[in-house]
């Protein structure tokens, strides 16, 4: 995906009159046993997400899998089931819904999170991002 293409998919999940009805069409489909991983982003969630299927399943956690196994929400509807009673694992980063009935919430230190906001940010050339956080370093 080109760094354009990055900056305009980032700017309209910003903008509430798109995001309301992308939201709602992320959620249809979701059972009330659903368990849902929320975290904020650059919290570490791939890393738990490994850690979950290994333990869930005794395989090996691999990037082409781990999507697979415990999808983000919205690529939902094919997970497989992999808690006691059919219940899915699906990864999210919105904030609390009434949807989500039972939720593992990651929270990483704020320091960590920022550091690693930032670098992404520079590493996909966001120069406002960059410059701001830069100039009050």
């Amino acid at each position: 995906m080109t760094s354009t293409l990055r900056k305009l998919r980032f700017q309209a999940k910003r903008i509430s009159s798109i995001r309301a009805p992308l939201i709602w069409l992320q959620h249809r489909g979701l059972d009330p046993g659903d368990v849902f991983l929320a975290s904020y982003p650059r919290s570490g969630q791939y890393w738990l997400r490994f850690q979950l299927i290994e333990a869930l399943t005794s395989q090996s956690g691999e990037f082409d899998s781990v999507d697979k196994l415990i999808p983000k929400i919205g690529a939902h509807a094919g997970a497989p089931a992999l808690l006691p009673g059919g219940r899915r694992l699906i990864q999210t980063h919105e904030t609390y819904r009434k949807e989500y009935k039972k939720a593992i919430y990651l929270v990483r230190d704020v320091r960590d999170v920022v550091l690693s906001e930032f670098l992404q940010a520079r590493e996909r050339n966001f120069p406002s991002t960059s410059a701001t956080l830069t100039s009050t370093c």
